[in-house]
């Protein structure tokens, strides 16, 4: 059994976190600060929490992708690849 690419959204939810990264990045350049650093008192930003969530869900997609390889050697070989 293996994934479907066209049978999920994790890229479209990837798409959603680095697109708010790239957002998160805008503030400083227009001297305001972030809604979501003002909401968490500047102990979290918005684009720390995209990484986060964008490298969380790209792990899950690469442990997924171990899970279902045949081998050791054949997950090498795909995320060489991959690259």
């Amino acid at each position: 059994m293996s994934i479907e690419r066209s049978s999920n959204n994790f890229d479209f939810l990837r798409l959603i976190f680095a697109s708010l990264v790239i957002v998160s990045h805008s503030f400083p350049l227009t001297g305001k600060q972030e809604w979501f650093e003002v909401h968490t008192n500047g102990q979290f930003g918005l684009g720390s929490l995209s990484v986060n969530i964008f490298f969380v869900l790209s792990g899950y997609l690469i442990f997924i992708s171990l899970k279902y390889s045949k081998t050791i050697k054949n997950y090498l070989w795909k995320r060489l690849l991959r690259l």
